[in-house]
Parts: C-alpha cells; sequence; structure tokens
C-alpha cells in the first residue's frame, strides 16, 4: 500500500530505493513533474512536511525560469529533490545543471 503521494503512473517504479518511499515523499512520473513540483511548493508554503520530492524518467530539461525557482524555494524548506533519469536522455551539462538542485541518479 502506498503512503506517498504520486502524479502520474500509479505505480511506483521498482527501482526507487524504500528508503525514499514514506508518507513525506512526493513522486512526478515523466510530464507530471511540474504538478509534482507545484504540489511540493504548496504544501511546504502551508508549513506541512515534505521530506522528498522524486521526479521519475524527468525528461524536459528547459526547466522554464519558473520552476528553477520554484526548486530553489522547496530547497529552502530543506526539502530533498531527486532526479531519476534515463542515461542516454541528458548529457553531463545538463546533469550538472540539474545538480544544482538536487541529486542525479541516472540509469
Amino acid at each position: 500500500m502506498q503512503n506517498y503521494k504520486i502524479f502520474g503512473e500509479s505505480c511506483t517504479p521498482h527501482f526507487i530505493p524504500k528508503e525514499l518511499l514514506n508518507p513525506f515523499s512526493v513522486i512526478g512520473i515523466q510530464k507530471e513533474w511540474q504538478k509534482s513540483i507545484d504540489y511540493t511548493l504548496s504544501t511546504l508554503k502551508k508549513h506541512q512536511r515534505i521530506q522528498s520530492i522524486l521526479l521519475v524518467f524527468f525528461t524536459h530539461l528547459d526547466l522554464s525560469l519558473i520552476y528553477q525557482r520554484k526548486l530553489t524555494e522547496i530547497l529552502k524548506y530543506k526539502c530533498k529533490i531527486y532526479f531519476f533519469i534515463s542515461k542516454n536522455s541528458f548529457n553531463f551539462e545538463e546533469c550538472n545543471h540539474l545538480s544544482q538542485f538536487g541529486l542525479v541518479i541516472a540509469f
């Protein structure tokens, strides 16, 4: 039984470590990454706890300035950000850009 908030596919990808899946986790899968970021930020602004946000198969590299600011603001709440990406989808420079916001896991 899942006890975390998920946007996108209803099943959790098998490769996500169980330690990251808890009641204070938010998962955004594929094209639903924007909704997961918006939900996380609005929840944090209400002084509710979100421990981590996991963006799975994140494909939209050209984060708009608005979403870059939102990710930066999420970090100010001490919320951890994880990007699970396909290693064939991004080059080193793109991964390096994402790493300023959180941990990039390419597989």
